[in-house]
C-alpha cells in the first residue's frame, strides 16, 4: 500500500464516526481550501507567462 492509500484508509477511519453536519463542514473547508490553491496556481501561472512573454520580446 503506498502512501496516499495508507492515509485514504486513515481518512476513512476517521469520517466514519462523522455525523451529516460534520461531513458538511469539513467539505465546505476544503472547497474553500482548493479554491484559495487554485487561485494561488493561477497567480503562478499567469506571472510564468507573462515573464515568458517579456524574454521572448526582450530578446
Amino acid at each position: 500500500m503506498n502512501l496516499f492509500e495508507e492515509e485514504l484508509a486513515e481518512a476513512k477511519e476517521m469520517i466514519i464516526e462523522f455525523n451529516n453536519d460534520e461531513i458538511l463542514d469539513a467539505l465546505r473547508d476544503m472547497n474553500i481550501a482548493v479554491r484559495e490553491h487554485t487561485h494561488g496556481v493561477e497567480a503562478l501561472l499567469d506571472e510564468f507567462s507573462r515573464r515568458k512573454k517579456q524574454n521572448k520580446e526582450e530578446k
